[in-house]
């Protein structure tokens, strides 16, 4: 596990790698439809990169880039549901599009995902296909970066 803090506040060195993955991994359970139940220990294993939203030591935020050959794949995008509504879902997206170095950003959103779906083409996401399932479907979201840099005024 990679972990960046996004916050514009000062990192509060009493938390460590444990606390933190521990807190996205609450996160990622209690708010997203993962088909895997992750831990801290999963989460520290992980070679992805987590970019994470502080509020003082709790993680109220948090969306990982996963390197994937030749693009980038964003995954676990999530906020805490007690500050949902506050432009941090956002944040942490166009934290992670502008963190990428490859030409193709892609996400996967489930179509009843509405919250994410519209953060998706807020950005510029566009759906190229889709994966039906028993009760749902899967929409692969593509950004497409035309080999120039992406740039986040910060």
């Amino acid at each position: 596990m990679y972990v960046k803090c996004i916050n514009y506040g000062a990192l509060n060195v009493a938390i460590n790698c444990i606390d933190v993955a521990g807190q996205i991994a609450y996160l990622l359970n209690n708010n997203n439809n993962l088909r895997r139940t992750h831990n801290s220990s999963t989460i520290l294993k992980s070679n992805d990169l987590y970019l994470v939203e502080l509020w003082g030591s709790t993680v109220i935020g948090c969306v990982a880039l996963s390197n994937i050959a030749n693009v980038d794949k964003i995954i676990h995008l999530s906020v805490l549901s007690t500050v949902q509504g506050r432009g941090i879902g956002y944040k942490l997206l166009r934290t992670a599009i502008d963190t990428s170095f490859k030409e193709t950003i892609y996400m996967q959103v489930r179509n009843d995902n509405t919250k994410s779906l519209n953060l998706a083409y807020m950005n510029g996401f566009k759906v190229v296909s889709c994966i039906e399932k028993l009760n749902y479907s899967i929409f692969n979201l593509y950004l497409f970066n035309q080999g120039v840099k992406w740039n986040l005024q910060m």
